[in-house]
């Protein structure tokens, strides 16, 4: 499965395996409360995941940096368990997830200690359009891909007159596998 993804400011689109058309469209804001950071929608009109601050935003508080994914099929606590090394971690629908930054706009996936999709992304500055996509195992579910997508890109989508750059320019956990592809 391939996903395609173009932005333009804080808006969003989605396209599945080289359609032409968008198959769902997204919006992300910043907010510093328990409002939603983004929200994925089928035709702008309903709400497929919205993606909320967890516990844990503000440098007094103790306890790591959580975040919720809200899926059709429930809600995700996605812990960030180092910022620094660019490591998230998840438990969904009865797999542990690993996710992992990796030099510059390359991210990857692992279910249960096997990779099962790879990130990547180009800015193009001054230009105001972005491009990304996700490449993973047919199986895996499109909406967690995105809500990640969008979790991880929601700095770049702010408006600002600076140019905001997504790239992770840290060592990271793990390394990128280049040569990865897709085994269902």
């Amino acid at each position: 499965m391939r996903l395609n993804i173009c932005q333009e400011g804080q808006d969003y689109c989605f396209y599945k395996n080289d359609e032409e058309e968008p198959y769902l469209n997204a919006r992300v804001g910043w907010v510093p409360s328990n409002k939603a950071i983004a929200s994925i929608y089928k035709f702008w009109d309903k709400p497929v995941a919205i993606i909320r601050q967890g516990k844990g935003q503000k440098f007094w508080e103790k306890g790591k940096v959580t975040y919720l994914l809200q899926l059709m099929e429930g809600t995700v606590e996605v812990i960030i368990e180092s910022a620094w090394k660019g490591h998230w971690s998840f438990d969904y629908k009865g797999f542990q997830y690993n996710f992992y930054m990796h030099n510059g706009y390359k991210k990857s996936l692992f279910k249960a200690g096997e990779q099962v999709a790879k990130f990547d992304a180009r800015e193009y500055y001054p230009l105001p359009l972005k491009k990304a996509f996700i490449v993973a195992n047919n199986d895996e579910d499109d909406i967690l891909l995105l809500s990640l997508f969008l979790l991880y890109d929601k700095e770049s989508a702010l408006d600002s007159e600076l140019p905001r750059n997504s790239a992770f320019l840290g060592r990271g956990v793990r390394e990128s596998d280049q040569y990865w592809f897709p085994k269902r």
